[in-house]
């Protein structure tokens, strides 16, 4: 009885241990390229993402002529319109959907890259 007891509480303690999914998610961009219109130096496009993750920040560094740190963009865990207006040509717009869960690793979910063009 002894033996058996022991190995139910193994069993057990294996079947708990498993670890948690890792969260996933997905990041859009529309329209990406945006069109930057004449007489205008920028163009807007709109964010979308969505993701199983309790907590979730999306990020944006711009790299190229007018070249910027990362900084936050949104948080959540979804956005239907998220409204970028700033971007430029000459210019890459990288959107990073980040899971910012406390205790786990802040995995990168997914990347979208903007441009705007003339």
């Amino acid at each position: 009885m002894r033996h058996l007891a022991a190995a139910t509480l193994i069993l057990t303690t294996v079947l708990f241990a498993t670890p948690a999914r890792a969260a996933q998610g997905t990041i859009t961009a529309r329209p990406n390229p945006c069109i930057i219109l004449p007489g205008k130096h920028a163009c807007t496009t709109h964010i979308i993402w969505s993701t199983d993750a309790p907590h979730a920040r999306v990020y944006v560094r711009a790299e190229g002529k007018k070249a910027l740190p990362e900084r936050e963009f949104g948080s959540g865990k979804s956005c239907v319109k998220c409204t970028a207006p700033w971007i430029e040509a000459g210019t890459r717009y990288v959107f990073t959907l980040v899971d910012v869960t406390p205790g786990r690793r802040r995995p990168v979910l997914a990347t979208v890259t903007v441009t705007g063009v003339k």
